[in-house]
């Protein structure tokens, strides 16, 4: 069935692909609207995320509980998201983007006032904060879904590296402006959160819906949605989706090979701040090394922008896998801090390739019925491994030494590199103009 549904989708969308590549995506009022929104919905996430540890800590005085709270919380949000993304895929993804703006900007308003006021307490804050975590897991692959509507073919990949550069400055600008906004007030950065909450409803109302004559096929697939709601159940669509993404072989291959290579990628950038604090750097020095990340993945969303237009989206992929081993290397046998620096940092260029290269190739060539789904599976899936990192890496240098965490980094970024360099699926994969001619 699933086969069948990609064969489907083929022949109108390559038509409507071919069609939008010749038109910039930037000129595109309806693309310019959904940008507006998705960078001030995740704006809004990354302020609440930022604060969210020291409100717990200021309200119980628990470090441990703070920890756990952001834990529990990333859980609830993965456990949520296949949900969420049958949700997706099942009812039209402006309205579920102007849903999840209003839950949150209802959600952390209620949570600025009480604290104004004095009267939060940390069951009150806990139970607020995994209201809004689970709110995310089921509407924030809407966006994303969205975007597939807008943007065809070449310019689809090239909107998916614009996204990587875009998460990368809110990552490194998230940081000091939730700590600039803490410092102001406790409630504070709660109140940003909502006014950006309801900057990205507003902004996603104004997308506005399609013209018959530039996209027919989006009221269809939208009627579609409808049709589909009525005459199958829930579990009925999510266990499709579920399908869709273990029988179509390349799929599966890209979406295990970020699972594992999530894990180096993610572990050396904790590992280094863990490091740091290991051997009692200044707190100057870990925040150098932060900003260093936040540059190096604008860096790496730059170049991933350029090559993928450039280069076979194969190799963009082997290259994003080999580029992260050979930084690391060094670390297995040097562990000083100007080492560790050069080679986090350069480690750190692949992930926006890696992730722009993976998911445009992946979100382009499925078909708009199962868009929601297979974006959160390949979310949960991508994001699993890599989330057990911090632990990891934190056991293995307090019991180990860092060398040893760099050689178990070291190991698995080689592993994803030799599968993505001795695999056909991968190599096989062409430039973005000629990616119908590749199937998942």
């Amino acid at each position: 069935m699933a086969e069948q549904g990609n064969t489907a989708f083929s022949v109108p969308q390559q038509t409507a692909s071919k069609r939008a590549a010749s038109v910039s995506f930037w000129h595109q009022r309806r693309y310019a609207s959904w940008m507006t929104a998705d960078t001030t919905l995740r704006l809004a996430g990354a302020l609440t995320s930022y604060a969210q540890p020291l409100i717990v800590f200021a309200l119980s005085r628990s470090l441990e509980l703070a920890g756990t709270v952001s834990t529990v919380a990333m859980l609830v949000t993965l456990v949520c998201m296949p949900f969420g993304g049958t949700l997706v895929d099942r009812h039209d993804r402006r309205r579920m983007m102007m849903l999840h703006a209003a839950a949150g900007a209802a959600i952390w308003a209620l949570a600025a006032v009480l604290l104004a006021l004095g009267r939060l307490n940390t069951p009150m804050f806990l139970v607020l904060t995994f209201i809004a975590v689970a709110v995310k897991g089921l509407m924030s692959e809407a966006s994303d879904a969205m975007l597939r509507e807008l943007v065809h073919g070449e310019q689809y990949a090239k909107a998916r590296s614009v996204n990587e550069g875009r998460d990368a400055t809110l990552d490194l600008l998230g940081g000091p402006l939730g700590g600039l906004l803490y410092g102001l007030g406790q409630w504070v950065p709660y109140v940003a959160s909502m006014v950006s909450f309801i900057v990205g409803g507003v902004a996603a109302f104004l997308t506005g819906r399609p013209r018959p004559q530039a996209s027919g096929s989006a009221d269809g697939q939208a009627t579609g949605r409808a049709s589909r709601r009525r005459d199958r159940s829930f579990f009925a669509d999510l266990a499709e989706g579920f399908r869709f993404v273990v029988s179509h072989k390349r799929l599966r291959l890209l979406t295990l090979l970020l699972c594992v290579s999530n894990f180096p990628l993610l572990g050396i950038q904790m590992g280094g701040e863990l490091q740091l604090i290991h051997v009692h750097a200044s707190p100057f020095v870990i925040g150098l090394l932060s900003s260093c990340v936040g540059g190096a993945a604008l860096v790496g969303a730059a170049l991933s922008t350029m090559l993928i237009g450039r280069m076979p989206t194969g190799a963009v992929i082997i290259t994003s896998m080999v580029l992260p081993t050979l930084a690391m290397l060094p670390l297995v046998f040097v562990q000083s801090l100007p080492v560790l620096f050069v080679c986090v940092t350069l480690a750190v260029l692949a992930t926006p390739m890696s992730s722009a290269s993976v998911c445009g190739y992946v979100f382009a060539q499925t078909p708009d019925e199962f868009q929601g789904r297979v974006s959160s599976l390949v979310s949960v899936v991508s994001v699993s491994l890599g989330a057990l990192s911090p632990a990891v890496a934190s056991v293995l240098i307090e019991r180990f030494g860092f060398g040893v965490l760099a050689t178990v980094l070291v190991s698995l970024a080689a592993v994803c590199a030799v599968v993505a360099l001795c695999s056909d699926g991968v190599r096989s994969i062409p430039k973005p103009q000629r990616w119908d001619e590749a199937a998942l």
